[in-house]
């Protein structure tokens, strides 16, 4: 496996800050290589350690925001040359191979975010983030102790993410015929009652007889019975006045024809007093037409009231819908045929899981076998870089326990095994290893899995803790050695790795009655020796620790040359 892939910068090119907590407003350029940030504690290190995680898309606290500001915000821009090769998703964000990523934070909770001047959202900045900044800090150490993520770093360096996913997904298949199968035998003690059940609810709907959309007919039939009722009352007094009655319209106007029609020179009215006998008698045909009987199976309103009660009733009960109703049935039908066929349905379940369970174990002795290799080569690797981290007599191992059964992750358990001296065998980290011992393992797991790691800038916040003397020098070291490939930035309180920046910034805090602000600068390299120096003496700096501190940088060039 290699160790670093030597690469053109892709780099984080600048930080802007305003209003985080002590921070009113600073803006940080960073350089290519290696660049370490220092201060006095409470200085405000961790502050722009908080920003760059906001800008990667953490949860982030209106607590955060500088008191009497009404929002915080954080820019960060990046560089990726054209020859870069960037993942598309990144690739798709770039405007002049640049990416300015934006996130201000709102007293109210509110959350703008923007990307390259556009509207977008912290999910999408938690996509980019793995393309992006990689930050390990002392909380990495306390992960290497979780035993369940080994696994995840083992896979890492042995590429196994797509025999892995497919593990997963046959994993997935065969836990849910499991659950299955165990639903169907907890579903088979309740199966008589049930049963009994069933069949009343599907004999209670079917002899309904429900039609599809009849509720809405109904209602529209009510509909047409109520008027009909109305018309009827009109029709007959309509059909009374007109015809039906010996003083009607019809009686009269004949009455009226028999009289003219004995007088000379009535010819013309005669005729028309005729015509409108028989328009009188027409118009009463045509509305007593109206009342003919329309096509329904309903003889009366009390039938479709009836029905319509019915259907209620059913509704009630099954679904609170007449479609609700319907697919209360089908339900219905399909579980009781599914308790009536369960013994062919569990056969037909075993035979799958069979099945899976074969595909299962081929897949999971594939990974076995890819782990197995890798993990010779991964202790070695480590083990490597631990004596070049001052640990000459390390051993580091990993170990595949072997599980009783398939596991999410496979079928065996991966473990960290260590020790830092010899006759000494080794053990669990957790159970042997120092705090300083711990930093120097994850540096150096760090350091074994750069290659695979797809981040542009590598931050390390103050991961050399219970560090000091030779093995702070030649952790400061790795570091250099990694940013040759790519950017570094270090928060460190240790001289030794401090010297050994190509870039080196100061976090002041400048307190006034007023106010307490942060300051961020770059210093130069006489400057350098103060700071170094203060790291080394604390509050008193003499000539000495001064005189050691350019010792330091002078040692820390030379090395620099020879890497």
């Amino acid at each position: 496996m290699p160790f670093l892939a030597e690469r053109n910068t892709a780099m984080l090119t600048t930080l802007l800050i305003k209003n985080l907590a002590v921070i009113r407003e600073i803006e940080v350029s960073f350089e290519k290589g290696l660049t370490v940030l220092t201060g006095e504690t409470g200085a405000g290190k961790s502050i722009l350690m908080d920003a760059l995680q906001m800008i990667l898309g953490a949860r982030a606290s209106k607590d955060m925001i500088r008191d009497g500001e009404k929002s915080a915000l954080v820019e960060a821009a990046f560089y990726f040359p054209e020859e870069e090769s960037v993942p598309e998703k990144l690739s798709s964000c770039l405007i002049d191979n640049s990416l300015i990523l934006s996130r201000e934070i709102f007293r109210d909770g509110r959350n703008v975010v923007k990307i390259n001047g556009s509207l977008s959202n912290t999910a999408m900045l938690r996509e980019l983030a793995p393309y992006l900044i990689s930050i390990h800090s002392q909380h990495d150490n306390q992960i290497l102790f979780e035993k369940e993520l080994h696994y995840r770093f083992l896979d890492s360096y042995a590429e196994n993410e797509a025999a892995f996913l497919k593990y997963q997904a046959c994993y997935r298949e065969y836990q849910a015929i499991l659950s299955e199968l165990s639903e169907l035998e907890v579903k088979s003690e309740q199966d008589n009652s049930r049963v009994d059940y069933l069949k009343f609810v599907i004999s209670d709907i079917e002899n309904a007889h429900l039609l599809p959309d009849e509720e809405d007919t109904l209602r529209e039939v009510k509909a047409a019975f109520k008027n009909k009722e109305k018309n009827e009352k009109n029709i007959k007094s309509a059909t009374y006045a007109l015809y039906e009655n010996q003083e009607s319209a019809y009686y009269y106007v004949s009455v009226a024809l028999q009289a003219v029609s004995q007088m000379d020179g009535m010819e013309e009215l005669a005729d028309r007093l005729e015509n409108m006998k028989h328009e009188i008698y027409e118009i009463s045909e045509t509305v007593r037409g109206q009342g003919q009987e329309t096509e329904s199976p309903y003889r009366n309103i009390d039938e479709v009231e009836d029905r319509l009660g019915e259907i209620y009733r059913l509704k009630q009960k099954y679904g609170g819908t007449f479609q609700g109703v319907l697919t209360y049935l089908e339900q219905a039908k399909d579980e009781l045929y599914s308790i009536e066929n369960r013994e062919s349905f569990v056969e037909e379940l075993a035979k799958k899981k069979a099945a899976i369970q074969k595909e299962l174990t081929v897949l999971a002795e594939e990974l076995s076998n890819r782990r197995r290799r890798a993990a010779k080569e991964l202790g070695a690797a480590i083990k490597n870089e631990l004596q070049e981290l001052m640990m000459p007599n390390a051993s580091f191992l990993v170990r595949l326990n072997q599980t009783e059964d398939f596991r999410s992750y496979g079928c065996e358990q991966v473990e960290f095994l260590f020790s830092a001296n010899l006759g000494i065998e080794a053990a669990p980290l957790c159970k042997i290893a120092s705090g300083g011992e711990i930093s120097r393992v994850n540096l150096a797991l760090k350091s074994v899995l750069r290659g695979i790691d797809p981040a542009c800038a590598f931050v390390f916040d103050e991961i050399d803790t219970g560090l000091s003397g030779r093995a702070a020098q030649k952790t400061g070291e790795k570091m250099y050695h990694i940013s040759k490939g790519a950017q570094v930035l270090c928060v460190t309180h240790l001289p030794q790795i401090a010297a050994m920046a190509d870039n080196h910034i100061l976090v002041s805090k400048e307190e006034t009655k007023e106010e307490t602000v942060t300051t961020v600068s770059a210093i130069s390299e006489s400057e350098r020796a103060n700071e170094l120096a203060r790291m080394i003496g604390g509050v008193s700096v003499t000539e000495l620790t001064y005189q050691n501190a350019r010792e330091i940088l002078d040692l820390a060039k030379q090395l620099k040359q020879e890497c």
